[in-house]
């Protein structure tokens, strides 16, 4: 089983602690702010402690870079949904083998299955495809 993670998760995480802890000093008593967490060794809490958003946002750029994530790249993610599980499975196969045959330069990444998997009775799977910016070719992929 493959899903794909969520690549602005630690963008979103390290934003919403800056706020919290930025609106917990804003009286003239000292607030406190208390973050319970499985990973306290995590880089990221370095960077709130600090309030080092440069640094923060360096580290993310050069993640991105590495993993080929935006602004490095364009992300296109196909949805597949179907009542029958197998279906949606041998269809997303089918589309993934077809469109990996044609696309050279891009990054091709699938069919995953989400951590949610079924929403409505209809089974999802998931394809993602990375392509490199400034190749010209992003209307003609769509």
């Amino acid at each position: 089983m493959m899903h794909f993670p969520d690549f602005r998760s630690y963008e979103r995480a390290f934003q919403l602690m800056v706020q919290v802890s930025g609106r917990a000093g804003r009286r003239e008593k000292k607030g406190k702010v208390v973050i319970q967490t499985s990973s306290p060794d995590h880089p990221l809490f370095e960077y709130v402690l600090n309030h080092d958003i440069t640094g923060f946002m360096q580290l993310q750029l050069q993640d991105r870079e590495e993993r080929f994530y935006p602004p490095f790249s364009r992300l296109i993610e196909i949805i597949f949904k179907h009542t029958d599980p197998k279906i949606c499975r041998e269809a997303s196969k089918m589309y993934f083998d077809q469109i990996n045959k044609q696309l050279g330069p891009c990054k091709i990444f699938g069919p995953g299955e989400p951590l949610i998997s079924k929403v409505r009775n209809e089974y999802l799977r998931t394809i993602l495809i990375k392509i490199p910016r400034g190749l010209g070719v992003l209307d003609q992929l769509k």
